[in-house]
This record gives C-alpha cells, structure tokens and sequence, in this order.
C-alpha cells in the first residue's frame, strides 16, 4: 500500500510538473506572437461588425477597449490581445472620403515607424452584396487603399445562397466589380453571409476563404 501510495505521489508530482511546464512553456511562446491588425471599411449598415465578429468568433469591439487611432477611428483589441481591428465607424465613404483618406494616410505613415505588430497589415472594403449598385467614388477608395501599400480584400456581405448557388444579383455585381481590374486580393470579390438567417433557411458561408485569402496576404511575421 505504501508502494502503490508512493507511486500516486510521484506521478501527481510529474503530471503538475508537465502542467506548469506546459504553460509556461505557451505563455512565453505566446508573448512571443505578434499582433494581427485588419482595418475595416464600407458604408454604414453593410454589417461589418457581424462579419468581424463571426470570423473571429467573439465581439471584438464589445470585448475590447477602443483606443483611438485618428479622428473618427479606432483600434479595439481583441481579450488576448492578438487581434486588434480599427473601424472608421461613423464615416460614410462617398460622403467622407476626403476625411477617411487623410486619416488612413496618417494612420499608416504614422504605424510604419511603430513594430510590426502595430501596423495595420491588411484592409477589408466591404459591400453589401444585394446593393446591386458599386460606386465609383467605392472603387477610387479601393485604389487609395492600395496606394498606400495595403492588401485590400473586397468583402461582399449578406449575399443569399440557394445550394451552390449564389443570388444573381450578387453575382452580377461581383462580374461588374471584376471588370474593373480594381487592386484587390484574388482579383474577385469574396462572397458571404456572416450569419445564418433560419427563418429565410440561409446559412453561413464564405467565411473560411475569407480567412484564409486574409492570413495569406499577411506578413508572416503577424
């Protein structure tokens, strides 16, 4: 009995030290992980916060502390602190551009002196999908995106899917986009619903290509 007793002993003992091991071991390899910075753009009500916080499974900015990055912007980070999003919430593209241009301007210039973990590495310009309607003053915002050195991934939103396919409509605005040879990611818009509509029988999708075209255009290093 004293043997068998000794033997539990010593194997808690092992199993508490391969615990604390373990995350000290993942807490110093998690402080040594970057930060991954998305900027979020698109008209009022297109739902970019849904999109956001389906992709990244949680309220982003309900759950986070929105620092202020310029007038009328925003950096909230993520409860680990490995995800930060700035959204320009409260400006309209096609009514602030001149505004909305001299911050990200600023923002960028201003984030390259800082780590990479600071800067902002990828854009997101989102459109909602059945707006049948792109405007010129959007696909000039796009370009300026680009300009100053970012990817910019073309999200359209709440676009309906019937099987494996889409509502023409969204269909037919994502050729018209295609057409203008605009500097986005893949050279397409991607396609998505971020949440599911039971009632309408419309699932989520287009989430996981999203993420993975967003992460592939991402310096490693964040």
């Amino acid at each position: 009995m004293f043997r068998a007793g000794y033997a539990t002993s010593k194997l808690v003992r092992v199993s508490q030290w391969f615990t604390d091991s373990f995350r000290s071991e993942f807490d110093r390899q998690s402080d040594l992980l970057g930060r991954f910075n998305l900027a979020i753009f698109g008209k009022t009500g297109v739902g970019k916060s849904t999109l956001v916080n389906a992709i990244f499974g949680e309220s982003v900015a309900a759950t986070g502390i929105g620092e202020p990055v310029t007038k009328g912007s925003h950096l909230y980070l993520d409860r680990r602190g490995r995800l930060g999003i700035v959204d320009t919430q409260g400006l309209e593209v096609g009514r602030d551009d001149k505004v909305l241009l001299q911050d990200l301007d600023k923002m960028v210039k201003e984030m390259r002196k800082k780590p990479l973990p600071d800067q902002i590495h990828v854009a997101w310009y989102c459109v909602r999908g059945m707006d049948r309607r792109f405007e010129e003053a959007e696909a000039e915002f796009v370009r300026r995106i680009s300009e100053v050195g970012l990817p910019v991934i073309l999200v359209f939103t709440q676009v309906p899917k019937r099987g494996d396919h889409y509502h023409p409509d969204a269909v037919a605005l994502a050729r018209h986009v295609e057409s203008l040879h605009l500097p986005i990611v893949g050279g397409r818009p991607f396609l998505t619903n971020a949440l599911r509509d039971q009632f309408a029988d419309q699932p989520e999708h287009g989430l996981i290509d999203l993420m993975r075209a967003t992460f592939q255009v991402a310096p490693e290093a964040a």
